[in-house]
């Protein structure tokens, strides 16, 4: 039964994307979430059974016994949960045949100097985000020196004034290079210029060469592909065999930071290796939960929502104890200081409630996906909304996101999600101020909403 499901899930998630992408341009279609987010997720949770399966031998240090019917069950469960969360939101809402961020909706920003005004503060905004996360990362490779000279990990446990550096600057990398690239695609075409391709260089190097930090890295890069794509470019062949390529080269480097005297294993497994975590950690939860532990009912979820005020605050207020992470620690009996395990968003469902928990945590997954896809899409009938951003924040922060607990998941994306809205609220005072000055002028060249609706009370009144 489950090997017929893991086959026909696929199966569905094609017709799905087949059915959807006649009402969407060709270049929205490989991010619907059917396509790019389901890709990832049967790379994660399905692909590393399936070698399992066919080779009969483990994955780097990982056995074979991740192979367990338990385990294949939560991944299979969860992807299938979150197809049918796609497609229940499809049921009752329709996507209007609409086309994303096309020609005309860019050059609105030609026309309205207003709505120009607000993009202008954004990427400005955006731009004094991502600096600060330099900052932050120069001032830790000054204190810590580069991972090649260190333990990488080495006291995670530990909180400090240095640890809430690291937060701030892994926490304000996204929702920076988000405000940048959308506004940027807005006016320009085109998701970075030179000076952005500068900072997110240097953020580049400085995370993945000197800290040996990879999962923020994807981030980035996947708004980059989305934006570029989205502004009604294609990418040429030579670009992107470069790009790929450069990422690669990247990655493996920062791999070999990471665990120099790590033994080498086959390219499949050591590409698996890196994010087989969920697989590992539900196979791992699965063998004792239930038959040894109860289901932990929602405690680490609680736990999250009890810390979900900043490190400092939430610190002084009380130790942190019971989140997804510590409560697999003490579940397995782990005890190195020098590494800790980020969890996984499926592996926590079933710690608190069981196949049911899977099965709700993947629908949910599904359903937010589909739900921010269509504020995505029909972006152009809109004004700058924060509804706007979340799914350009849900698909660059799956990959890193997705292996977190929901500690993590909670804080990454509220406080991106409050900095996006700050970042809103101020350019909108600008473009307000702007809006008043040109009404008070009644110059015919303006065509903002904000002007255009207080010219016509004036007019009324006189």
């Amino acid at each position: 039964m489950l090997l017929l499901i893991t086959f026909a899930v696929p199966l569905v998630a094609i017709a799905s994307a087949l059915s959807a992408s006649k009402m969407l341009p060709q270049r929205a279609v490989p991010f619907l979430p059917t396509v790019a987010p389901f890709l990832y997720l049967f790379y994660v949770l399905i692909a590393p059974l399936l070698y399992v399966s066919i080779t009969e031998r483990g994955i780097a240090s990982v056995p074979p016994s991740i192979l367990s019917s338990k385990n294949v069950s939560v991944s299979v469960i969860f992807l299938a949960s979150y197809l049918l969360g796609t497609i229940c939101r499809r049921l009752f809402v329709r996507l209007k045949r609409s086309p994303a961020m096309s020609r005309g909706d860019l050059t609105q920003a030609e026309e309205d100097p207003v709505y120009r005004a607000t993009h202008v503060v954004l990427v400005a905004v955006g731009r004094f985000v991502l600096l600060i996360a330099l900052l932050a990362k120069i001032i830790e490779v000054a204190t810590l020196g580069p991972v090649s000279q260190r333990l990488y990990g080495e006291g995670q446990l530990e909180y400090s004034a240095l640890t809430a550096l690291s937060v701030i600057g892994e926490g304000l990398v996204l929702p920076g290079c988000l405000l940048v690239m959308y506004s940027t695609t807005r006016l320009w075409r085109r998701p970075l210029r030179a000076v952005d391709v500068l900072i997110v260089g240097g953020l580049f190097l400085v995370s993945g060469l000197f800290l040996g930090s990879r999962g923020e890295l994807i981030g980035p890069t996947v708004l980059y592909v989305l934006f570029y794509m989205q502004s009604v470019r294609r990418i040429p062949v030579l670009r992107l065999v470069v790009g790929i390529s450069s990422a690669l080269a990247l990655f493996v480097s920062i791999v070999y930071l990471r665990s120099a005297d790590s033994p080498s294993y086959p390219l499949a497994e050591t590409v698996l290796w890196q994010t087989i975590s969920p697989v590992q950690l539900s196979a791992n939860v699965a063998a004792l939960v239930p038959s040894s532990v109860d289901h932990y009912g929602g405690s680490t979820y609680i736990a999250a929502f009890r810390q979900i005020l900043p490190g400092p605050i939430s610190r002084a207020l009380g130790p942190v104890v019971g989140t997804g992470s510590l409560a697999y620690r003490e579940l397995i009996g782990y005890t190195n200081p020098n590494h800790s395990w980020g969890f996984a968003y499926s592996t926590e469902a079933y710690l608190n409630f069981g196949m049911i928990g899977v099965s709700a945590a993947g629908f949910i997954l599904g359903l937010a996906f589909s739900w921010a896809f269509r504020l995505f899409i029909l972006a152009h009938r809109r004004s700058v909304r924060i509804s706007v951003y979340m799914f350009p924040l849900l698909l660059a922060y799956l990959p890193y996101g997705f292996r977190s607990d929901s500690l993590g998941q909670l804080k990454t994306l509220l406080y991106g999600s409050i900095i996006i809205y700050l970042a809103i609220l101020y350019s909108r005072s600008w473009s307000n101020r702007l809006a008043l000055r040109r009404t008070k002028l009644k110059s015919p060249a303006y065509v903002g909403q904000y002007g255009f609706q207080r010219l016509k009370e004036e007019q009324s009144e006189s």
